[in-house]
């Protein structure tokens, strides 16, 4: 934990971070467990596989970086998947 940005320094001395602050959303150090906790707590939204299969799908800039990922997941839940790509892009991604 030796590592941990300095936060009172950076709320001090930086108007957005104090900003984030005062609106709670840092974490301070002392209350690391609780958060932890609570996230611990948290249910996790994961995509029904059923809702997505056979579905068609578009995806404008497919050979970006979010776009190639998207599509590699809609694949694996079952989707057929189109995209528009950059015509220079498309040597540099053999994914595509």
């Amino acid at each position: 934990m030796e590592n941990l940005i300095p936060i009172e320094k950076l709320i001090e001395e930086n108007v957005r971070v104090k900003e984030l602050d005062e609106q709670g959303f840092l974490i301070k150090i002392e209350k690391i467990n609780e958060y932890l906790n609570e996230f611990k707590n948290r249910t996790t939204s994961f995509p029904n596989a059923n809702l997505w299969k056979e579905k068609r799908v578009l995806i404008t800039g497919i050979s970006g970086f979010a776009g190639s990922h998207l599509a590699e997941q809609l694949l694996n839940l079952g989707c057929e998947v189109h995209g528009t790509i950059r015509r220079h892009a498309v040597p540099m991604h053999e994914n595509i």
